[in-house]
């Protein structure tokens, strides 16, 4: 069954449909408070990985390594990692408390689950389903796929390595 499912969500990031979008506003605060926007980092020439994730997701704990190890593998060169805590905005201590506590290498951010929910439906067409979800941005900002549940790195990496070359 774990083969089977992990099969499953490599084919969700393998078959995505790329649709050129801009970078969709989720709200998003840093954990002083202050909004951030994804433009700063969709479409610099960079392969852009969101991971949603909440602090009381058990998944979300076993991915966060492996997506800090893709993160310091690749933010130097094509790639980068960002987190968005969906816990809420009222919850930043909450995070902030988490994140001291999983020494995580890529930035993470705030938001809450009505702003992400909503904006995920309109940039993937589909219902925003839990934590973790990742979804993957070309370094010209263009949606490329979406992975609900664990991601397999080696498969992301594929990915990435096909699609850079089109």
């Amino acid at each position: 069954m774990k083969l089977l499912t992990s099969l499953i969500l490599t084919l969700v990031v393998l078959i995505a449909n790329p649709v050129q979008a801009e970078a969709p506003d989720f709200g998003l605060q840093t954990l002083d408070g202050k909004s951030y926007s994804l433009d700063n980092v969709i479409g610099k020439g960079k392969w852009v990985l969101l991971m949603f994730w909440a602090t009381d997701c058990q998944i979300c704990k076993i991915q966060e390594p492996l997506n800090s190890a893709f993160h310091e593998a690749h933010v130097d060169m094509d790639a980068q990692v960002i987190g968005i805590a969906i816990d809420g905005l009222d919850k930043r201590q909450l995070v902030k408390d988490y994140l001291n506590k999983h020494e995580l290498s890529y930035p993470n951010y705030i938001a809450d689950i009505g702003m992400v929910a909503f904006n995920y439906q309109a940039l993937t067409g589909e219902a925003f389903r839990g934590t973790p979800t990742h979804v993957l941005f070309s370094p010209e900002g263009k949606f490329m796929a979406v992975a609900p549940g664990m991601l397999r790195i080696q498969a992301l990496e594929d990915y990435i390595q096909k699609h850079s070359s089109d």
